[in-house]
């Protein structure tokens, strides 16, 4: 997460363009949990008898409106979130080549010119993938991940509480409250640590991806030295 927190400059800087971004990506995830419920609700209507074209019609014109309003908003979020990410990496890229331009030729005799273009090249796409899906990831995960689990009590919820506390509960004469609040806390605690966890092997993953590319260019530059004659041997 400290990535997170050396970005927040720019977070800052354009904290309208994220705010809005992350309001419509949330607005996605809720979105997201509509359709399912209206097939619950006609299969019910199936189930029942009391399915009519009217009814039918209705809800496949809800259908489509959300699936209208999600692609709008999806579309915005991209360019909202994923456009400040190019942002970054162009304005760091600019930055970066005005240092360089400043450095003595000394510079680039003690560094090695596959870890300056490795700084140029993957490490502000690493940081801009952390500005653009990092956001994506982080926020999308969270909120998908928590309309589902409300709707999932909301559906399932009456029926799991009736039952345990019918059958054990009740029985026992025990308090329900404070074994509700601690499954809660515990269900929360896995699903953050599922999330780390995944964010943990995409950073593993652009880190290995990185090593290649300097051993890549370190052999390059080998290769350079060299020169033809050392393979006409």
């Amino acid at each position: 997460m400290t990535v997170f927190r050396d970005l927040f400059w720019f977070f800052r800087q354009e904290k309208k363009a994220y705010i809005t971004g992350i309001i419509a990506l949330v607005i996605v995830a809720f979105l997201e949990t509509i359709p399912p419920k209206i097939i619950g609700i006609v299969i019910d209507h199936i189930k029942e008898g009391m399915i009519t074209k009217a009814i039918l019609i209705r809800w496949m014109a809800v259908l489509f409106v959300v699936a209208v309003v999600s692609y709008v908003l999806r579309y915005w979020w991209r360019v909202l979130i994923f456009g400040s990410a190019a942002k970054l990496s162009r304005q760091l890229r600019n930055e970066l080549y005005a240092h360089f331009t400043k450095m003595s030729p000394s510079f680039y005799q003690r560094k090695r010119i596959g870890d300056l273009m490795a700084h140029a090249t993957n490490d502000l796409q690493a940081i801009q993938q952390t500005a653009g899906s990092g956001i994506l990831t982080l926020v999308d995960s969270l909120m998908l991940g928590g309309f589902v689990l409300a709707t999932a009590a909301e559906l399932l919820g009456p029926y799991l509480v009736k039952i345990f506390i019918d059958d054990y509960l009740t029985p026992r004469r025990l308090d329900f409250a404070p074994l509700f609040w601690l499954a809660l806390a515990y269900i929360g605690v896995l699903f953050l640590k599922t999330f780390i966890s995944y964010f943990q092997l995409i950073q593993f993953q652009k880190l290995a991806l990185k090593v290649i590319q300097s051993l890549r260019m370190d052999v390059f530059t080998k290769v350079h030295q060299l020169g033809m004659r050392y393979f006409e041997r």
